[in-house]
């Protein structure tokens, strides 16, 4: 809903931490009549039940929510930039992954080359006062406070939902799967699955028994 009602078009990542998380879909920016700089809250759709299972593993995407509330996620999710799985699969009743950077995305995000991390609690546009959220505003390059400029941010231009047996690219997965006899018996088998084309059935390329 959030994609479809265009509510990400502009909206900007606001929290980047190298080694962890890049963080958005809370904020977008938009300037009056006199070019000067504010930003907005994305309008909530409602909170998001808590949906734990998938792990935190490098490049998923997850929602974001509030600490010490496990179902109190709306708008806001977070790519996850290393293996985050130790931390975020058990704090504050896991983080719902609910997506993954496919292909050479996660290259992609990378080589971005955002270098205006800044660390200070607190951001000032210079017209308007930014609060502790933004502590980790991620910025194309350092910029002295008050000086900050819509083409410093890091920007959501455009946002679409894949179409229904829209073709992707080939991609392969490792998987290591149990197999549970009714002797009580647990086997361990190490599947690699290609998959070419979400309209077929993954092709099962070779499995072996470890």
């Amino acid at each position: 809903n959030y994609i479809n009602d265009g509510s990400y078009i502009n909206s900007f990542f606001h929290r980047a931490i190298n080694g962890f998380v890049l963080q958005g879909g809370g904020f977008y920016l938009y300037e009056d009549d006199e070019n000067r700089l504010y930003y907005s809250e994305i309008e909530s759709k409602g909170n998001v039940k808590n949906e734990p299972g998938n792990s935190n593993l490098i490049g998923t995407v997850a929602m974001a929510k509030v600490a010490n509330n496990p179902d109190s996620a709306t708008s806001q999710w977070f790519i996850n930039l290393v293996d985050n799985s130790n931390n975020l699969d058990n704090q504050n009743g896991g983080f719902t992954v609910f997506g993954k950077i496919i292909g050479n995305g996660m290259e992609t995000i990378d080589n971005l080359g955002i270098k205006g991390l800044n660390e200070v609690e607190y951001f000032d546009l210079g017209y308007y006062l930014m609060g502790s959220a933004f502590a980790n505003l991620p910025l194309w390059e350092f910029v002295n406070i008050g000086e900050v400029s819509k083409n410093d941010f890091v920007f959501i231009k455009d946002i679409n939902v894949l179409k229904e047996n829209s073709n992707i690219e080939s991609y392969k997965y490792n998987l290591k799967v149990n197999s549970n006899y009714e002797s009580g018996e647990i086997e361990s088998h190490h599947l690699i699955i290609s998959i070419n084309d979400i309209d077929e059935p993954p092709l099962i390329a070779g499995a072996t028994a470890d």
